[in-house]
């Protein structure tokens, strides 16, 4: 099993230091909490899981991934939460299209399914909806890209006049000059998905053509021109999915992002709903090593990071059902391009969790409807991915779930 590699700098490559660790806190959790050794486990795994898994002794974490901090800036929403049983969504992610100009084999999005794009006229009045329910951020998903919507550049440009942050996620190929300054302008951030090192293993990964990668490539480098022209402090990092046979691939990643003046890049395991093993041990250990490696790319302005509950899942494919309630459902939801709400990323196209229908309802007929309550009440944890990003937000918010005695005795 690989486990807990990634918990402490000094040690988080030493297999038997980490096992060992391992069976020491799966030992004392067992012995001062009620939670079954399944929930236990995950609460060890996700309570890790923002921790940059590749950093250099004594070097801070890098705070744009640490997900419990993030979630803890908004304690307004979450004492109006526990108080009344419901609050306004802190983020809200849309979907403006379904379609993609790439082809990837690995792709859960709704690739080849699915071509709805969102008319320009009903996002903005849906930005106003959003606004006005009080919700903070409006990153753009992808259900597709967002760069094949033709409006891309407006509606970065609305969210950010309504008050309301964003940024997305994009395999950066169709990116022209003059979205590439609104980026600049208005987005917190933007994330290339890179997966790659050169044509050979982008083309595998995107099933784009030949000379996509290069293409991605020039827009980097436009995007950090644009960003420095602008003034504007924004996050510009990259992505990287790895399995074993595009692992050789992550270290010339790592140097091109640190190269072009990237602030992080980000690698990730690819991962299912079908809780297989993505590789064996030796594979495993292979991919820790090169991450290892990608690590002496560090400078006081880049990092390389990943999240240490996915990569503990490399050799195992364990499924780790969530031992808590999915409470994060009350601070975040998902609008796909369909004009649908849904739960989360994960369950964009999924009729049974379908909150409403934009098409129909205004945002906020939606969110405060009997609909949305019941189906958070019947969600099937069998049905989410795993690891499930949002568990380390769970985890945070069931400690607000549980009655406390004695609080004041700190």
């Amino acid at each position: 099993m690989l486990t807990k590699l990634y918990k402490k700098p000094a040690d988080r490559y030493s297999r038997e230091l980490a096992k060992s660790r391992l069976a020491e806190e799966n030992e004392a959790s067992a012995a001062n909490s009620n939670v079954n050794d399944e929930t236990a486990s995950l609460v060890l795994d996700e309570t890790a899981s923002s921790t940059p898994a590749v950093q250099a002794p004594d070097t801070p974490p890098v705070p744009t991934f640490n997900r419990q901090a993030k979630l803890l800036s908004h304690l307004d929403r979450i004492v109006e939460w526990r108080e009344t049983g419901i609050t306004a969504p802190v983020m809200v992610v849309l979907d403006p299209t379904f379609k993609c100009n790439h082809r990837c084999p690995g792709c859960h999005g709704l690739m080849g399914q699915a071509y709805d794009t969102i008319p320009i006229e009903r996002i903005r009045t849906l930005v106003q909806e959003l606004a006005e329910v009080g919700v903070r951020s409006m990153p753009l998903g992808g259900g597709g890209d967002p760069s094949c919507h033709p409006d891309l550049a407006e509606i970065l440009q609305i969210t950010h006049d309504a008050g309301i942050e964003t940024g997305f996620y994009t395999n950066g190929e169709l990116l022209k000059q003059p979205v590439i300054d609104t980026i600049a302008n208005t987005c917190e951030w933007i994330r290339i998905s890179l997966d790659a090192d050169g044509p050979e293993i982008h083309q595998r990964v995107h099933g784009a053509s030949k000379n996509a990668f290069d293409k991605v490539v020039r827009n980097m480098e436009r995007i950090q021109a644009a960003r420095k022209k602008s003034g504007k402090k924004m996050v510009f990092g990259a992505g990287y999915l790895v399995r074993p046979d595009t692992m050789s691939g992550m270290y010339g990643a790592a140097k091109l992002c640190r190269d072009i003046g990237l602030d992080y890049l980000r690698i990730r395991p690819f991962f299912g709903y079908d809780n297989k093993p993505l590789c064996n041990e030796q594979e495993a250990d292979a991919i820790v090593q090169e991450l290892e490696r990608c690590s002496t790319l560090e400078t006081d302005s880049f990092s390389v990071n990943s999240p240490a509950h996915r990569m503990d899942w490399l050799a195992t494919g364990d499924t780790k059902v969530q031992g808590v309630k999915c409470n994060i459902h009350h601070f975040t939801t998902h609008i796909g391009g369909d004009l649908k709400v849904y739960l989360c990323c994960h369950t964009v196209g999924w009729e049974k969790y379908c909150l409403g229908d934009l098409s129909e309802q205004s945002f906020s007929e939606i969110w405060y409807s009997d609909r949305r309550r019941e189906i958070f009440e019947n969600i099937n944890y069998r049905d989410c991915a795993t690891p499930c990003s949002m568990a380390a937000f769970n985890q945070v918010l069931s400690l607000f779930d549980s009655p406390v005695e004695h609080n004041n005795f700190l």
